[in-house]
């Protein structure tokens, strides 16, 4: 069962920064991650489809040891024995299907994966910067160039430049944080709320 922390009613990129702040140190420390370590959770939904298996091997070679990667094939099994059967360093974690995605998402500090609808939103909620893998298509094209335009998720045509844009997160930036904040302010209202207000208004 999908679990959404309970986001600040204010717009206020202080109290959202800090309530986010809160979020991932409880996830980091369910995960048993440090409170200053980075981490880098890699998944494309339940399915677990996408490069996932290309990127973990060029992930593994490039990010430093004390960044833990996250990757997660979700019902993928093939995938996940593929993954299973590399010799990796302690700082690589292959997972298979979880019911605590949440946690996941919230302890990453840079979160790829493909656009769908709950990975999406849930990154847009918690502030998560996002690297979108447009593996599907379709309907999630939609959701692709809507976060890629706001700002708070990046993109990449080759794999190696989302490796490079990984790298360049986890090193700080500022300007992909500030886009990722304010869209978190934009999605704090429940969809509910949102939605009478909108039609109180026509």
């Amino acid at each position: 069962m999908w679990k959404i922390w309970k986001t600040a009613e204010t717009s206020e990129s202080e109290n959202a920064c800090s309530e986010c702040f809160a979020c991932k140190k409880e996830s980091k420390e369910k995960l048993g991650l440090g409170e200053n370590s980075k981490a880098v959770l890699l998944t494309c939904g339940s399915m677990g489809c996408g490069p996932i298996y290309k990127l973990t091997k060029k992930l593994s070679k490039a990010l430093p040891l004390d960044t833990h990667l996250f990757v997660i094939c979700g019902k993928n099994h093939s995938l996940y024995k593929k993954l299973c059967k590399k010799t990796f360093s302690e700082n690589i974690s292959i997972l298979a299907y979880t019911d605590n995605m949440i946690d996941y998402v919230s302890a990453s500090d840079v979160y790829i994966t493909k656009p769908g609808g709950i990975s999406s939103t849930e990154a847009a909620v918690l502030g998560i910067p996002t690297l979108l893998i447009n593996a599907v298509g379709g309907c999630e094209t939609y959701n692709f160039n809507f976060f890629v335009k706001k700002g708070s998720a990046r993109t990449a045509k080759k794999l190696d430049g989302f490796v490079e844009l990984t790298l360049t997160v986890l090193c700080g930036d500022k300007e992909f944080e500030r886009a990722c904040l304010k869209i978190k302010e934009e999605f704090s209202e429940s969809s509910a709320k949102a939605i009478a207000k909108y039609y109180s208004k026509q």
